[in-house]
């Protein structure tokens, strides 16, 4: 083969493989299982799992400024996936977390927290697009065996967990979804890799 037919067909395939992965939805999970299992809780990387996660908010009474925390203690709570999840250190209210590019879906496994001092009774996810508040979750009531509660929404660049009362709650198995990337209208992409398939059948037909 010419080293002009084998450049078309590359091209060819890389449109094809640009057309076939355009508008693909990527889900992403945390697990929350990658951290070392120490003898006390610990709070997580602020860019853990490519996010940016909260710190420094206060917690109910105003006394404490707390972060998300990671722990694999059964005694403390139970995981959904074993062994670790993470909890709003100090019992903070609010805690979040920022998405690198906007998301159209989220979701985690909640429960209370029967070793802290209180554990939260209920809670809400409440999805950010634009910096203002828009997708609200239903409300969940917590109990000791972790419970799904999920956000559908566009555009969501932010998500807060709004413990409704005061107290600790856990988090495990956070899944979010991408933004599909859209075709163009009509697909630039598949006319141009159709010409070139076009052209490289031709130049193989004078050959023959």
């Amino acid at each position: 083969m010419k080293r002009s037919n084998f450049i078309l067909l590359l091209l060819g395939l890389f449109t094809l493989g640009a057309v076939l992965t355009a508008g693909e939805v990527r889900a992403t999970l945390l697990t929350f299982d990658t951290f070392e299992l120490g003898s006390n809780s610990t709070p997580i990387p602020l860019d853990y799992g490519g996010l940016t996660w909260d710190s420094g908010r206060p917690d109910f009474g105003g006394s404490n400024l707390g972060a998300w925390y990671t722990w694999w203690d059964p005694s403390y709570a139970t995981a959904h996936s074993a062994p670790s999840f993470v909890f709003n250190g100090f019992g903070a209210s609010d805690l979040g977390f920022n998405f690198p590019a906007p998301v159209n879906s989220v979701d985690a496994w909640f429960a209370t927290a029967p070793g802290s001092n209180a554990s939260a009774t209920m809670l809400q996810i409440i999805g950010f697009a634009g910096g203002v508040p828009t997708f609200f979750s239903s409300l969940l009531n917590l109990a000791d065996a972790p419970q799904h509660l999920s956000l559908t929404g566009a555009d969501i660049s932010r998500v807060v967990v709004h413990n409704v009362d005061p107290g600790w709650f856990t988090m495990d198995d956070l899944q979010f979804t991408n933004e599909p990337q859209s075709l163009p209208e009509p697909s630039t992409l598949l006319l141009f890799g159709t010409g070139l398939a076009g052209v490289f059948l031709l130049r193989m037909r004078k050959r023959v």
